[in-house]
């Protein structure tokens, strides 16, 4: 049996259309969550490990807050894409900035952009 613990970090932010009464507590529902980092640092008391993963939302997420629900929407596209491929670099086993910068250096040529528009649009 391991003496390890584990515990989540979430961070980020999303637009929300309004103000929150900050005395009250609201619930929060998220589609996926990346892990942007692990920290492992030692327990003494036991000898295990606590590791605390941070995680960043990659998608909209949904807040329930005084009887309503609110919609929080990352404000931009550019933002989205570059979480999506964030996700995507993680399901490959691939360092974040390295994939990005791949992926947009074939996207930005024009043909390579042409293609790709294509393949969605039609």
């Amino acid at each position: 049996m391991t003496n390890d613990t584990y515990e989540i970090q979430i961070s980020g932010k999303h637009p929300i259309e309004f103000r929150l009464d900050d005395t009250k507590d609201i619930s929060c529902v998220f589609k996926r969550l990346g892990v942007r980092s692990t920290t492992r640092t030692p327990l003494e008391e036991n000898g295990g490990y606590k590791y605390t993963y941070k995680l960043d939302s990659l998608d909209d997420i949904t807040i329930l807050a005084e009887e309503k629900v609110i919609a929080g929407k990352n404000k931009k596209n550019s933002q989205r894409l570059r979480n999506a491929l964030y996700y995507i670099s993680k399901e490959r086993d691939e360092d974040e900035g390295e994939f990005y910068d791949k992926v947009m250096n074939k996207l930005c040529v024009p043909d390579n952009l042409d293609k790709v528009i294509n393949l969605l649009l039609n």
